[in-house]
């Protein structure tokens, strides 16, 4: 096996950090692919700025709580802001 199948084989497909008020965020692994990104944050919050390693970042839109999206890059922090706060998952 290599590369997807070997990380899938030890169960390393997603990475899960919780922020305070939100459920947990799942980020691919795959170092040579795209990173799949998909959270719940709490009501209220319409966006969330996903910030990438490379500096750059992308905002994907929130429906009924859920957002989910692809990236172009590794990522090193997930924020949002709703009525109650922000809220930032960090990773690496």
């Amino acid at each position: 096996m290599c590369g997807a199948a070997a990380s899938a084989a030890e169960g390393r497909l997603a990475q899960e950090e919780s922020v305070e008020g939100a459920a947990p965020v799942k980020i691919s692994e795959v170092e040579s692919a795209p990173k799949e990104v998909s959270g719940v944050v709490p009501n209220g919050v319409e966006t969330v700025t996903v910030h990438l390693l490379s500096g750059g970042t992308s905002t994907l839109t929130v429906h009924e709580n859920v957002y989910m999206g692809v990236v172009g890059g590794s990522v090193s922090t997930v924020t949002f802001t709703g009525p109650n706060g922000s809220g930032t998952a960090s990773f690496r």
